[in-house]
């Protein structure tokens, strides 16, 4: 028991909860509503009116998955948030629902952390988790964000409304761990505002 309580527990040294703008997301809510009120005035109309053969076999299945897909939609739209962790351990992000659990990022993985400011849509076409030429980005609302670089070439830009703070806390969280091993980081060590660049040299 005496050695299990010497293990040092993970340290919280950031986090951040974000969710979907209501500007965005009421409209889209509107319209599934619309189009569920639509979908089941289209399923109970031939019933009421005593049509003995309102169906064909296929249409009312699909109406009915019609529903689902828009009140699941609606759903995610609402509960969507994205949570950021930094632990001293690694860093922990979440796009809930989608993601049940978060997901770790290894600070030995990363080679590069700055903040920017991003196009969502002409970069990564939107918000939410979205995939281009530029990486993988998880975003919800805003164009300010943190970019990671990783030994393996990948990229990840996570939206934040507090890009800074959390470039300098995950700065200082990655060097601490490497100075822990006994590693020398030999590098640029600040929170400028970076131009994004692909082949960009400056570490971290």
């Amino acid at each position: 028991m005496a050695e299990k309580d010497t293990i040092e527990k993970p340290k919280l040294l950031f986090s951040e909860v974000q969710r979907f703008s209501l500007v965005l997301t009421m409209p889209f809510v509107i319209l599934f509503v619309v189009a569920i009120g639509l979908e089941g005035h289209m399923i109970l109309r031939p019933m009421l009116e005593g049509s003995e053969d309102p169906w064909p076999g296929w249409a009312l299945p699909v109406s009915i998955l019609g529903i689902m897909l828009n009140i699941f939609v609606s759903l995610v739209l609402v509960c969507a948030k994205l949570e950021t962790r930094l632990e001293s351990d690694g860093l922990y992000v979440r796009f809930f629902p989608l993601h049940w659990r978060f997901r770790k990022v290894d600070f030995d993985d990363i080679t590069l952390i700055y903040p920017r400011t991003y196009q969502p849509l002409s970069e990564f076409k939107g918000y939410g988790i979205r995939i281009s030429k530029h990486g993988r980005a998880y975003n919800v609302s805003g164009n300010r964000g943190v970019q990671l670089e990783f030994a393996n070439g990948h990229r990840l830009l996570i939206g934040s409304q507090k890009a800074d703070e959390f470039t300098t806390m995950l700065q200082e969280a990655v060097l601490k761990s490497r100075m822990a091993k006994g590693e020398n980081p030999v590098g640029k060590h600040n929170i400028e505002e970076h131009k994004y660049e692909p082949n960009a040299a400056t570490w971290m």
